[in-house]
């Protein structure tokens, strides 16, 4: 690969989406040898980078930003989270360093590179798919953008298909709900224009009118969520159809049982789209609209 580099590259990150792509592209373009990667991490990027790569040489992002001069390349991720990949490709612009950013997703493109009022950009932008691919080629006429394939979502996808799957029970449908919390968010719990109360709910609500024989629905919990946190919801359907609850259980079983997959607009949902489930979102009547660009991604409460 033309980007990977004959001397040292430094690889930063914080952000858990950045992350993820970044370390399965790195995971394959290494080819399991690291001895010439730094990585200056923090927050969520530290447990992925560890689970996908194991023991790898971390450098304090302070001490990484001072240095960077002394790299021949260097990868960050995108996000939200902190400045670190905003604040890395900086210094790399400064020091004249070669710098890619691979982008984990379909929205905000401008603000994930904004630092201090300035916008700063990297001298390549990578695109996991042909939606990011357009859509930063249209944000970005300037920057040169290599579509990139996503190995996060081909490792995801191969781990659903290579998952065992327990007997069923009967004839109904096998249903997986993807929560995302949406009131800690923004500090404000309208922000999105509904809850994930609100949206649990009225996809349980959708289940009985649609009458489906369902033989159990299982809520699968955001990393950020605590056990029972949906618990007065679910209690309200229990009647209906068997309601379990999934936290910790490794996404690619949960997609491998599932015959349906609903959620809002989680990343999970396209990894079950490629891996061939059945998708719906259910984002309330008047809520914002889903970012996914993905058009198979059936929409129950809004044509848009």
């Amino acid at each position: 690969m033309s980007f990977w580099p004959d001397g040292r590259l430094l690889v930063a990150a914080h952000d858990a989406g950045g992350a993820e792509v970044v370390a399965a592209w790195l995971r394959q373009a290494a080819g399991g040898d690291y001895s010439r990667v730094a990585f200056a991490l923090a927050g969520p990027a530290v447990r992925v980078f560890r689970g996908k790569l194991g023991v790898i040489a971390q450098v304090a992002p302070e001490e990484a930003l001072a240095a960077v001069a002394g790299y021949d390349r260097v990868l960050t991720g995108t996000g939200w989270g902190s400045e670190l990949e905003r604040r890395t490709i900086a210094a790399a612009k400064e020091a004249g360093v070669k710098v890619a950013a691979y982008l984990d997703h379909w929205t905000n493109y401008r603000e994930r590179f904004v630092l201090d009022g300035d916008l700063v950009l990297p001298d390549e932008l990578w695109a996991g798919d042909e939606h990011a691919y357009l859509l930063a080629r249209q944000v970005f006429p300037s920057v040169p953008v290599v579509l990139e394939p996503n190995r996060y979502f081909a490792d995801a996808v191969a781990a659903v298909r290579e998952a065992a799957v327990p007997p069923r029970r009967g004839d109904g449908k096998r249903v997986l709900y993807i929560c995302e919390p949406r009131t800690m968010n923004y500090g404000q719990a309208d922000y999105w224009g509904y809850t994930e109360y609100e949206a649990l709910a009225g996809y349980l609500e959708y289940l009985i009118r649609a009458a489906v024989p369902v033989e159990e629905v299982r809520v699968r919990l955001h990393p950020a969520e605590s056990a029972g946190k949906y618990a007065a919801v679910t209690a309200k359907f229990s009647g209906a159809f068997p309601l379990t609850e999934s936290a910790g259980t490794p996404l690619a079983a949960d997609c491998a049982w599932a015959d349906w997959v609903a959620g809002c607009d989680s990343m999970a949902m396209v990894i079950a789209l490629l891996a061939g489930r059945t998708v719906y979102s259910c984002i309330p009547p008047g809520g914002r609209k889903m970012t996914l660009p993905y058009r198979e991604i059936i929409r129950l409460f809004d044509s848009r």
